[in-house]
């Protein structure tokens, strides 16, 4: 899995946001951004550190398009999405 140009500027490093997608995270959202289709999924390092990272399918691998930590808003919300 790639990582992107972004993954870096917001102090993550490409194997974090590789951790998020392997650990089952919960599927936000997805849109289409200049013709491309991107998933965004909130989850958790093996860390803990949670995180929000954006994905697109290139091919037949899943490209990091950024990843941000999560607020504690949205860490509330995977929370309650897990019990549920």
């Amino acid at each position: 899995m790639p990582n992107g140009g972004d993954v870096a500027r917001h102090g993550i490093v490409p194997s974090e946001a590789e951790e998020v997608i392997r650990n089952d995270p919960y599927d936000v959202s997805a849109e289409v951004v200049n013709g491309e289709e991107r998933f965004v999924s909130l989850g958790h390092t093996d860390a803990g550190r949670f995180l929000v990272v954006v994905t697109a399918m290139r091919a037949t691998a899943i490209r990091v398009v950024t990843a941000f930590p999560a607020n504690r808003r949205l860490v509330d919300v995977f929370v309650s999405q897990r019990r549920s």
